[in-house]
């Protein structure tokens, strides 16, 4: 083999592992690609859920202040003295003729 010929073959090999890197690079960016999106993906339905637990939060928190106003408005309801106005009857006797 020549010189001449060495160098032709070692510059086919360089190209060829230069396509080989380049093949790997391209893999590798396209599942970070892919792992990102899925990342994203993720991240969104958790906004989801945390949108989904505030809301419940939310609504839990009304009912607990609605129970804590009626239970409120009974306990002063028990409180207060009534005053039952007694029933001022005054039974005439029925004269039968």
């Amino acid at each position: 083999m020549t010189l001449a010929e060495k160098g032709e073959q070692a510059r086919q090999e360089s190209i060829e592992l230069e396509q080989t890197q380049l093949q790997k690079v391209r893999e590798a960016a396209k599942a970070t690609s892919e792992r990102e999106q899925k990342v994203l993906a993720k991240a969104q339905s958790n906004d989801w859920e945390a949108q989904q637990l505030e809301k419940a939060r939310a609504q839990s928190d009304e009912r607990l202040t609605r129970q804590q106003k009626y239970l409120q408005q009974a306990q002063d309801a028990a409180k207060q003295t009534r005053k039952i106005p007694k029933a001022t009857t005054t039974a005439e006797p029925v004269l039968s003729e």
